[in-house]
């Protein structure tokens, strides 16, 4: 089993909207809140063996122009988990203001 470490190095200030992101395996979450939430938006680990396929999804919600309309994007990353290696993910859909940055140590992007 490798650990795969998820650090929220950027994020949208908690004013202009927020992010999040959950990570599974097959299907199954391999991280997770206090509560049991498979969303999170703090640095987080969990567990998987080496060469599985992650699915690392981003979702990002900004609150745009004067009326502070809320945009929410969702964007899903490929990731496979290697033992040593390290991913940098930039969460920043097109058009979109604030997005989010995650490390990602233990695996590696497809």
């Amino acid at each position: 089993m490798t650990t795969i470490e998820f650090k929220l190095i950027d994020k949208p200030s908690n004013s202009k909207g927020w992010g999040r992101f959950s990570a599974s395996v097959n299907g199954a979450a391999i991280i997770q809140s206090r509560t049991g939430n498979e969303w999170v938006s703090a640095n987080h680990s969990g567990e998987s063996e080496d060469g599985a396929e992650i699915v690392l999804t981003c979702q990002i919600m900004n609150r745009i122009g004067k009326r502070k309309t809320e945009e929410i994007t969702k964007q899903e990353y490929r990731l496979i988990v290697e033992s040593g290696a390290t991913a940098d993910v930039d969460c920043r859909p097109t058009g979109v203001a604030q997005g989010m940055r995650i490390e990602v140590n233990g695996a590696r992007l497809i």
